[in-house]
């Protein structure tokens, strides 16, 4: 079979000018920011990993049109902003990783399933000639029909007709003529002892481990029992079958894939923190944690900027705490600040573009409302 060529697309919402983080992009950068944003997505798209690697800034610069500062000017305000992200020496977009993720399942998916109908009719092909003729298989299908009719009414001549769901219409064998009985842990579906060695086979060959596999069977089990496609499909034992293979495989795998990932994440986070944080600053000095906040690492080079750019915007020093303490619960609380924690440069970087004018933000709100108290409030805080 010849080999189809990958085509790089993703989708492109043709609204997307109006998204409030492109606005702001937008209006900060100017129109160059649009086309940055979505030349640098593309060349995400191109490759396998869908990122791309700082260390060959110059060459994506190059790539735009672009001087390396004003590259880097336009990427360090897509990351402030929340429309790229940097981690690992990696750039990326979470919103494109995750439109490829499904991108990629659904692709898998479809893929496993064309696998899966190939060898079922071929199995099916080759049983059906060895056990009985074509007007045979007519008969046996025709009085599985039977057995799931009822009439529901739809006036004097009747209407469509189905049988309710019965343990009896469940008992009917496989294609193979093999007894189905429930599964022992999820006695809404029924199986042949064949039709589980199959799936068995199927997990084992999309790499699915055994412990996984439970989720395949959940999955389904649940579809059965909540909506009304899932309850119909349910009433047919056959597809408590075809729908594991189908849909529940997928599920599973996406399962251990998410658990996996989080256990790996989870045993290399402590060793490459302690890695990540300790990286010097651009000027070359040694980074620790704050005094007063110690899940936020500073250098003594990018404290000093910081106090005199907090200075000459007229932040008291009083208020300084409120730009670290913003910053510092946005880490350990937002899943999108948790990643971006892992980064020892968004620390300094956060603190400057963000914690800076929340600090500022509660300074005029406390100054205000002191003043239409007619009130001096002294703040206690010392400096952090």
């Amino acid at each position: 079979m010849a080999h189809v060529k990958d085509v790089y697309t993703f989708l492109h919402d043709c609204n997307a000018r109006n998204d409030p983080k492109l606005k702001q992009f937008r209006v900060k950068y100017g129109a160059e920011a649009y086309a940055f944003y979505f030349m640098v997505l593309e060349m995400c798209r191109e490759e396998p990993t869908y990122t791309l690697n700082v260390r060959y800034v110059d060459g994506y610069a190059h790539d735009l049109n672009l001087s390396v500062e004003r590259f880097n000017e336009l990427l360090d305000g897509a990351v402030c902003i929340g429309l790229l992200s940097i981690e690992d020496d990696c750039i990326f977009s979470p919103a494109l990783l995750k439109r490829m993720e499904e991108y990629d399942a659904k692709r898998e998916r479809l893929k496993a399933n064309a696998l899966s109908r190939s060898r079922g009719c071929k199995a099916n092909a080759e049983q059906l000639q060895s056990r009985c003729s074509a007007s045979e298989y007519i008969e046996q299908e025709q009085e599985h029909k039977q057995e799931q009719e009822i009439d529901f009414g739809g006036g004097p001549g009747g209407g469509r007709k189905r049988k309710p769901a019965t343990a009896e219409a469940f008992k009917l064998p496989d294609r193979s003529g093999n007894e189905r009985k429930p599964h022992p842990d999820f006695p809404l579906l029924w199986f042949s002892d064949a039709e589980l060695e199959r799936i068995q086979r199927e997990a084992a060959e999309v790499g699915l481990r055994p412990e996984f596999l439970k989720f395949a069977f959940e999955g389904v089990e649940g579809w059965f029992s909540e909506g009304e496609e899932g309850q119909k499909a349910y009433r047919i034992s056959k597809e408590h079958y075809r729908r594991v293979i189908d849909f529940g495989l997928t599920k599973a795998l996406s399962k251990q894939k998410d658990t996996l990932s989080a256990a790996i994440l989870e045993a290399r986070r402590p060793q490459e923190q302690q890695e990540l944080f300790k990286a010097p600053d651009g000027d070359g000095n040694a980074r620790k944690p704050h005094k007063h906040y110690p899940r936020l690492w500073f250098s003594d080079a990018e404290l000093e900027r910081f106090y005199k750019l907090a200075d000459s915007r007229g932040l008291k020093r009083d208020y300084r705490k409120y730009a670290f303490a913003k910053v510092d619960t946005w880490f350990g609380e937002d899943p999108k600040g948790k990643q971006v924690y892992r980064s020892s440069e968004e620390h300094y970087r956060r603190l400057v573009d963000w914690g800076l004018d929340a600090a500022l933000e509660k300074q005029r709100l406390t100054d205000s409302t002191a003043k239409a108290s007619g009130t001096n409030v002294q703040s206690t805080y010392l400096r952090s």
